[in-house]
């Protein structure tokens, strides 16, 4: 768990930001600003991700890409950074390397996804692209390798087809962006409450409360226990 938080990143919760590692294969999920140096910390390499999974276009999940691509540079990686994800998050990244830098870094490969169903093979995992319903066109994934799934919600409002993924889920990553008194707060942003989050994932192994807004901290500690757990920036979770 590389960054736990949202658009408010604060102490303990950095931009949304999740490392999966699998025998032979290391995805990133989202890449919040500062991203880069979370990885670091936890011993990796940029050079050792084989794919970079965009949500949506929104800066929390995606500003961290030319850190990414800086660090990519230092390090003198044999391969360039291979990002997915909706077409208009990808189509923001040029944009951004323009406006920003670094732009003495190799390209990354921008390959973008229609927001609906696509299947992937990325090394030994078998990645499946889930429509939900934000306020801008955005992806959840669908990581599974040998059996074991991992499921990410992205920020969204409260979907069946997650609630359905999650039955097979050793681990569901869902959004809880907003305490369950600001309901009508979460409808209009197109958010989860923390109550929305756990009632998607009741069948889910174990469902882990992220993108958690300052707001939503202490309903969601509350809410903790043997299957929901709400992992702060640095958690490493064991499944398979």
């Amino acid at each position: 768990m590389l960054g736990t938080g949202g658009a408010g990143s604060y102490e303990k919760r950095g931009y949304p930001a999740y490392l999966i590692e699998t025998d032979n294969t290391i995805i990133l999920i989202d890449a919040g600003f500062g991203v880069d140096s979370k990885i670091r910390s936890l011993g990796f390499r940029v050079c050792d991700i084989d794919a970079v999974l965009i949500s949506h276009e929104h800066f929390d999940h995606l500003l961290g890409i030319t850190g990414l691509l800086n660090m990519q540079f230092e390090e003198q990686c044999s391969k360039n950074l291979e990002v997915y994800g909706p077409q208009r998050a990808i189509e923001a990244i040029p944009i951004i390397i323009e406006k920003t830098g670094p732009r003495n870094a190799p390209k990354p490969k921008l390959i973008g996804l229609d927001v609906s169903y696509n299947k992937l093979m990325i090394g030994d995992v078998i990645v499946e692209t889930i429509p939900v319903d934000h306020s801008v066109p955005t992806l959840g994934y669908s990581i599974e390798s040998r059996g074991t799934r991992i499921v990410y919600s992205a920020d969204t409002r409260p979907t069946d087809i997650i609630r359905d993924l999650s039955r097979k889920a050793q681990l569901l990553l869902h959004e809880a962006s907003m305490p369950s008194h600001m309901i009508d707060v979460a409808i209009k942003t197109k958010h989860s409450t923390v109550k929305e989050a756990i009632d998607v994932g009741i069948n889910a192994e174990i469902i882990a409360l992220i993108h958690i807004m300052h707001v939503a901290e202490d309903e969601a500690r509350r809410a903790s226990g043997r299957r929901v757990i709400v992992p702060v920036d640095g958690t490493i979770i064991t499944i398979g």
